[in-house]
């Protein structure tokens, strides 16, 4: 019911060809580069379901991600209709490929949203991250995390860059029984070189997490 209404207020048409009834309508979601092959967060070559190679994770790093696509074509211009034009909504489009292309691969008790700082989130009104988190549905959202300091948009820096950006960038929220020995998911839109998701999977591992994931919209700068 609640949906209906909303296509009723708020009628929906594709960001991508302008056709009325979705967001990101058939044909554009068939044009959406998707990854063909999934591959380690860090060196970005091939691996099963998008595991991190044991020679590649550091002492806190990441223990795999799922990406669903490159960011480019359809998929760029609806994570930039999200963030930029306030289509929080197309949280739920988005969400549902995801979960179309999900390997279901990593064994996780906690969606962890990738948090915003309080100005962008009170300049924008909502966390994508935390969006997507919702929409996802298959695991609780835990929002075990959050930013201690302001950080530079991340698209306009080289990798070193990147990382010196996120440094220390981020800390546990209130809620340290929900990280102690158990998996971890977290979630963000966008991925560039992984600089933000590696800083909050080394939080979160010398938290005591058991293991964190990732998933992810898309892929690319």
């Amino acid at each position: 019911m609640l949906s209906f209404l909303l296509d009723i207020i708020y009628p929906r048409k594709c960001v991508s060809c302008g056709k009325w009834g979705k967001f990101i309508c058939e044909s554009c979601r068939s044009k959406i580069d998707y990854f063909s092959l999934p591959v380690c967060p860090y060196c970005e070559n091939f691996s099963p379901a998008g595991l991190t190679h044991p020679v590649c994770r550091p002492r806190f790093g990441l223990d795999g991600m799922f990406v669903l696509g490159h960011h480019r074509g359809p998929l760029r211009q609806a994570l930039l209709a999200m963030k930029y034009k306030g289509n929080h909504w197309l949280a739920q489009e988005l969400a549902q490929l995801v979960l179309k292309n999900y390997p279901d691969k990593f064994a996780f008790d906690y969606l962890v949203p990738v948090p915003l700082s309080r100005a962008r989130q009170r300049q924008r009104g909502f966390n994508q991250a935390e969006k997507l988190a919702w929409e996802l549905k298959f695991k609780p959202v835990a929002n075990i995390l959050k930013r201690v300091r302001d950080t530079k948009p991340q698209f306009d820096l080289k990798f070193n860059e990147r990382k010196k950006n996120v440094k220390d960038a981020f800390a546990l929220s209130s809620h340290q029984p929900l990280v102690t020995s158990h998996s971890l998911c977290l979630v963000d839109d966008v991925a560039t070189t992984g600089a933000t998701l590696f800083e909050c999977a080394k939080v979160l591992k010398r938290a005591g997490a058991k293991s964190v994931f990732a998933i992810c919209v898309a892929r690319g700068g």
